[in-house]
């Protein structure tokens, strides 16, 4: 009996492997028809033989069971290198990929459907993945919709967000042509929160414009997603103190605290921590 308990515990590691990401060694190609004749979509894995976070991907998260159960009744998995493979070089040209891992959903007629870069070292991995079947969030359908749509502010925006999180280009400059183009009313959009958000730091245009609609934002989105912007700006204004990259004039931490309590943020709590250091 000892020896079956020890020969077991010995297996299970290879046993809960077995369970994750079934990824297939064939070639493009061949993960096309697949995915046509089995009636799923393709999921493409774009690592280098150099990249960190593509080795802990493969080695911690693609193995749990969870993400077997979610990826191989729904796709025909594979990865490429895409410095050396073939089919990942001309993956990486065709898609722009800049930064590793990228991962790549088609579908069975090799269509983009989706396209993001980093890893999340964890099963909310899925969520990322499960984008690719929301119209307002996958990439290549957001593309396909603004090409029929380009006058759809709210596209716009959705579409400069999925593009920021493919890594394939800055998006900074596109951020401040599209937030010119708008009209107040636009402005006023939930989705353009993603406009004042990082993509404005603290004490830049966009960011005083916030300030100065901040009631029209907490009525047009909800409180709470404008209060995680509020933070991020006062955490930015404390950090650079802290840094000594902003001096700290006499008054500047009573004004700030008076400021912090009217606006009577969701989950200020971590902001008195910063005021305290």
């Amino acid at each position: 009996m000892k020896t079956r308990i020890l020969l077991l515990l010995a297996l299970l590691p290879a046993l809960v492997a077995g369970q994750g990401v079934n990824f297939r060694d064939i070639p493009l190609d061949s993960a096309l028809l697949a995915a046509a004749r089995e009636g799923k979509h393709l999921f493409i894995d774009g690592y280098t033989a150099w990249c960190g976070p593509c080795k802990l991907m493969d080695n911690e998260i693609f193995p749990l069971q969870v993400l077997g159960d979610y990826f191989n009744p729904r796709f025909v998995s594979v990865k490429y290198d895409m410095e050396r493979h073939p089919d990942g070089v001309a993956l990486a040209a065709r898609f722009g990929v800049k930064a590793y891992p990228t991962f790549i959903i088609l579908d069975s007629t090799n269509q983009l459907l989706h396209l993001f870069a980093g890893g999340v070292l964890g099963p909310e991995f899925i969520d990322k993945v499960n984008d690719a079947f929301d119209d307002d969030k996958a990439f290549g359908t957001l593309s396909r919709r603004l090409a029929s749509n380009p006058d759809d502010a709210a596209l716009r925006v959705r579409h400069l967000q999925a593009l920021q999180a493919t890594y394939t280009r800055d998006v900074s400059g596109l951020a401040d042509t599209l937030w010119a183009s708008l009209s107040p009313d636009e402005r006023l959009h939930p989705a353009c929160l993603f406009l004042l958000d990082d993509l404005a730091p603290d004490g830049s245009p966009r960011a005083r414009y916030l300030f100065q609609h901040l009631e029209e934002y907490r009525s047009s989105s909800t409180p709470a997603a404008v209060d995680a912007i509020l933070k991020k700006k006062y955490i930015e204004r404390y950090t650079r103190v802290l840094r000594g990259q902003r001096p700290l004039a006499p008054d500047w931490l009573d004004l700030t605290r008076r400021q912090i309590d009217s606006l009577h943020l969701t989950g200020a709590a971590i902001l008195r921590l910063y005021d305290q250091a």
